[in-house]
């Protein structure tokens, strides 16, 4: 029986998956769903609001935004209630009201009976009319949870939708790369359009499962017989090793085998194959699961260390990790043990330390692991990106740390090395008095009195003579020196420089002028704007190519787009036009301005630079970005290429 989802299922799977979802606005379309839909009930005598329902959860598992989820909450309402396409659009939205419009208008086509050789055609006719992709994920969801549901029909609307399905909709999900939902599709047609041959496929799976465990059973009868007549000792884990190393190919695990006996003089036990065949084994990961659980990130980063020596890649230990993981998730619940295809003292040791890992531990660890996995190839330092995960993956069991259930990991990073607080702070000697500071100078007469009541008041500190000033000089600014180096030490506790208070005693007029002559020239410097450099179009067009040139690979499109775009400079000589073609693009390059304008200002060396983004207008002259475009501005100025197009019959691709 097909499981009903509730509009919980719903807002946890859209909050998995997105962290800043607007769970209101889903929740005011289920409202409003049951609302209009009322006591309407399915063949099934079920409320009809469970089919809605299903289909958003569908949406929701496909990783869509809130505006697709409520367009397929609300997707029957204007075909099967009083709701009309204003009112949609006044509660929810211009956006959601165009996709449920969308999946009404494809209702109407009837298509129940098509031909085979009109098929390719309604599914174009398919695709034409659902301007927004979106509303043909709506459609096929819907199609699926009614597949689902298609027993309560009678046998002959059973066959006509199976084959519908069949013809349209499952390559229409194949063609969207929704391989999952089209498989499922094919399964379901199946079903109902030949019963008796899937009721026999069916028994036949589940007795070719049965014959097929026998049929493994003695073939391993027959390898320990025969091992045993050639006088090899194998152990079954490193029999497994070997399988694992062949990956499938007979001729590549009799080659393996027959090596590892000739290194290991017959005696083949797990640890020899490890050795032999340089495999990244199970040893590993059970001590860097053992390092995570004890928080020890050193003992982590110096296990990656030695694997990467070995010769390992990084992508295969992030993907041995995460597997890890999952084995150790499989082996927690004694039902789900069989999945562990491991020999029996590994799936002892699968079992111990999986009772020591948290379940929430290894729900984020394999988050982290994936997110690691997924940006390997896309990263510049790769180990970095490892040590990164491996950082992250040992410091999830730190207590006060965020539990999200694996939903969503933070990507923070805790202090990894810790020191004693006395050896985070500086040594300094204290003074004999506990509340005094005392500036030492050169025995003076004549100002001992003012170097008496100039004592200024620091927790615990003294500084002597000898950083003070010179043995020669006694003058007010060596008091300055000793003041100034304590007032750098502690900035919280104000200090009052003893400069302002002495006085000098050779002349106070000439250092007072320098002091001035010296204040004024710092201001000049700090006050001293930067001077902007002129540039011109070619110069704004040769950077505009150069921060193009220099954007990721994920951004591909824009670079492009930019590569054939030319920027324009308005009448102010700093701001800058770029044309583009239609609000989409528009909407990239907008979001685009703060780095780009930040780029340009550095590399013109002004700091008035700015750029603005419009769409061209109908009449106004577009430069020709795909094949298509440039075939019609050339046929524009040239009639006899349309000519020569109709007449051949030649197509545009």
């Amino acid at each position: 029986m097909t499981k009903n989802y509730t509009i919980k299922d719903i807002t946890d799977k859209v909050k998995k998956n997105k962290r800043w979802a607007d769970i209101k606005l889903i929740q005011k379309a289920y409202n409003y769903a049951v609302q209009k839909h009322g006591d309407q009930k399915r063949k099934s005598g079920e409320p009809y609001i469970i089919h809605p329902t299903n289909v958003a959860y569908t949406i929701a598992e496909l990783g869509l935004d809130e505006q697709t989820i409520c367009a397929a909450l609300l997707h029957d309402v204007v075909e099967d209630t009083d709701a009309t396409y204003d009112d949609i659009k006044n509660e929810f939205g211009p956006e959601v009201a165009e996709m449920v419009d969308g999946v009404t208008k494809l209702k109407l086509i009837q298509h129940a009976s098509i031909e085979e050789n009109q098929v390719e055609n309604y599914r174009k006719m398919f695709l034409a009319m659902g301007k927004d992709i979106r509303v043909i994920i709506i459609k096929l969801a819907d199609r699926l949870h009614n597949m689902r549901t298609l027993e309560f029909l009678r046998r002959d609307r059973q066959i006509a939708i199976a084959k519908e399905t069949m013809q349209l909709y499952a390559p229409l999900a194949n063609r969207l790369g929704f391989y999952s939902m089209k498989w499922e599709l094919e399964d379901l047609s199946f079903k109902y359009l030949y019963p008796k041959e899937y009721d026999e496929l069916i028994k036949g799976i589940e007795q070719k499962r049965e014959e097929r465990l026998r049929f493994i059973e003695k073939i391993m009868d027959d390898i320990r017989q025969q091992l045993k007549k050639e006088h090899i000792e194998a152990e079954p884990e490193a029999l497994n090793v070997i399988a694992q190393k062949a990956d499938g190919g007979m001729r590549d695990a009799l080659s393996i085998f027959d090596q590892v006996v000739s290194f290991t003089g017959g005696h083949i036990s797990y640890k020899s194959v490890i050795e032999n065949l340089n495999v990244l084994d199970y040893e590993y990961y059970f001590r860097l699961t053992d390092h995570f659980l004890s928080n020890q990130v050193s003992d982590a980063l110096l296990l990656l260390n030695d694997v990467l020596n070995k010769g390992f890649d990084g992508s295969h230990f992030i993907t041995g990790l995460s597997s890890h993981c999952r084995d150790l998730l499989v082996s927690k619940d004694a039902a789900t043990l069989p999945l562990l295809e491991v020999g029996a003292s590994i799936r002892q040791r699968y079992q111990e330390q999986a009772q020591k890992c948290p379940l929430q531990f290894l729900y984020r660890a394999m988050k982290l692991c994936n997110d690691c996995d997924l940006n390997y190839r896309a990263s510049k330092n790769k180990r970095l990106l490892v040590e990164l995960t491996l950082i992250q993956v040992a410091q999830l069991t730190i207590e006060g740390d965020d539990v999200s259930g694996g939903r969503g990991p933070k990507q923070t990073i805790k202090p990894v090395f810790t020191q004693p607080a006395a050896a985070q702070q500086p040594q300094v000697a204290s003074a004999p008095s506990a509340q005094q500071t005392t500036v030492h100078t050169a025995p003076s007469p004549a100002i001992a009195p003012s170097a008496a009541n100039t004592a200024v008041r620091q927790p615990q500190v003294s500084v002597a003579s000898g950083a003070a000033a010179p043995a020669n000089t006694a003058s007010a600014p060596s008091q300055s020196v000793g003041i100034s180096s304590i007032s750098k030490e502690e900035r919280k506790i104000p200090v009052m420089k003893m400069s302002s208070l002495g006085v000098s005693i050779k002349n106070p007029q000439r250092d007072q002028a320098a002091q001035n002559t010296a204040k004024t020239n710092v201001a000049q410097v700090q006050t001293q704007p930067e001077e902007d450099f002129i540039f011109n179009d070619r110069d704004l067009n040769y950077y505009w190519q150069e921060y193009a040139g220099q954007l990721p690979k994920e951004q591909v499109a824009i670079a492009k787009r930019m590569q054939v775009i030319r920027p324009v400079l308005l009448n102010n000589s700093t701001t800058f036009e770029v044309v583009v073609d239609n609000e989409i693009a528009a909407k990239d390059f907008t979001a685009l301005i703060p780095e780009l304008q930040t780029y340009l200002r550095g590399r013109l060396k002004n700091s008035k630079v700015a750029m603005k983004v419009r769409v061209s207008e109908p009449a106004e002259t577009v430069r020709a970005v795909g094949r298509v475009e440039k075939f019609q501005m050339m046929a524009q100025k040239n009639q006899a290429l349309m000519q020569l197009k109709d007449e051949f019959g030649l197509e545009l691709y």
